[in-house]
C-alpha cells in the first residue's frame, strides 16, 4: 500500500539510497518527511513508476541547513 517516510537521526551532510518497489497492484505512492526538496522541479513530492512490480531507487542529502534533498531513477524493469 502508500507509504510514509520517516529518517530519524541524521546529521549534516548525511546521504543515503533506498530502493523503491511497487508491488503486483502497482501506482503506490511514497509520502517524503516533511520539507523534503526533490530535484528537477519535484516540489518534495517523489513521482514513482505506476507499474506493478517496478523498482526505483531514490538517493538522499540531509544538507547544510537541515533539509532532506532527493533525487529519483524510476523503472528498473
Amino acid at each position: 500500500g502508500n507509504r510514509t517516510l520517516a529518517i530519524t537521526g541524521l546529521i549534516k551532510g548525511d546521504y543515503g539510497t533506498i530502493e523503491i518497489y511497487q508491488d503486483n497492484a502497482g501506482s503506490r505512492t511514497l509520502t517524503l518527511p516533511s520539507g523534503s526538496l526533490v530535484g528537477n522541479g519535484g516540489a518534495g513530492i517523489l513521482g514513482l513508476s505506476t507499474t506493478a512490480n517496478a523498482l526505483d531507487i531514490a538517493t538522499f542529502y540531509y544538507n547544510h541547513n537541515g533539509i532532506l534533498c532527493w533525487n529519483i531513477t524510476k523503472n528498473f524493469n
